[in-house]
């Protein structure tokens, strides 16, 4: 999670991890498997940090979507959020479910329309437009 003071420089925390192994430690005390690593989560909440202290206020789809797009680095893609959306178990939690679209949109808009991250950052467009075109091109 980030924190933001009043005054002062923001913070990221995170939970436990297991540094040898590149994991970070789930609630119920077990290592997160799959392709989220520890830096992975590092680079999630710090790209959370950088966008906060450098964009007005940034819509949830668009921070949540791009931390993912610069935390997964070479994996991230266009195709490969269409692919993880589709692969996604019928009983994923609704959130991570959210947060897979959220990711599909924002490739849609880095990768397959080649718009830049200062460009959305500073006007977005709205979240249903690119929900709608990005859910279209991803079938």
């Amino acid at each position: 999670c980030n924190y933001f003071p009043v005054v002062g420089e923001p913070h990221v925390f995170l939970r436990s991890a297991r540094w040898e192994d590149n994991r970070l430690i789930s609630p119920t005390g077990r290592p997160i498997a799959g392709k989220r690593t520890l830096d992975y989560y590092i680079a999630h909440e710090f790209t959370h940090t950088l966008v906060a202290q450098n964009a007005a206020a940034t819509p949830r789809w668009l921070d949540e979507g791009y931390a993912d797009w610069v935390a997964l680095g070479r994996q991230s893609s266009y195709f490969a959020a269409a692919q993880d959306l589709r692969d996604a178990p019928e009983d994923i939690q609704p959130l991570a479910r959210t947060y897979l679209k959220y990711d599909l949109m924002v490739a849609h808009l880095l990768d397959r329309r080649g718009r830049g991250i200062r460009e959305l950052l500073r006007d977005p467009p709205p979240e249903q437009d690119v929900e709608r075109e990005s859910m279209r091109e991803g079938k």
